[in-house]
């Protein structure tokens, strides 16, 4: 799911790409950085997406859907099912923020 942010052909979906396949690929590998590059990737997502938020030609479509991602990433963190947390991150999350970025690039060609 990360790198479909590459179909968005904007800067923050590159960014998003790179620092989520950072992210998560060094969580599915253990390793000892992972803490530090779940820091980043959720630093930088917060960036970009208050970045797109502040743009009025993308609202209220992206702030609803960040909003919507946003409560999802929350409650999920209470979790605990292996598969089942990860279903709802890529759906819940992951695709919402994802249309929301492709409705930015949309609305706001300048931006």
């Amino acid at each position: 799911m990360t790198l479909l942010y590459l179909t968005s052909l904007h800067p923050i979906g590159l960014i998003i790409a790179v620092n989520g396949v950072l992210c998560h690929g060094s969580h599915a590998l253990s390793l000892p950085i992972a803490p530090q590059l779940r820091a980043w990737d959720v630093a930088w997502n917060v960036l970009m997406g208050t970045y797109a938020n502040l743009h009025a030609c993308g609202q209220p479509v992206c702030g609803t859907l960040t909003a919507v991602a946003v409560v999802a990433w929350r409650l999920n963190q209470r979790n605990d099912e292996g598969w089942g947390k990860s279903v709802v991150h890529a759906v819940c999350v992951q695709l919402l923020l994802l249309l929301a970025l492709l409705h930015f690039v949309k609305a706001c060609p300048d931006s």
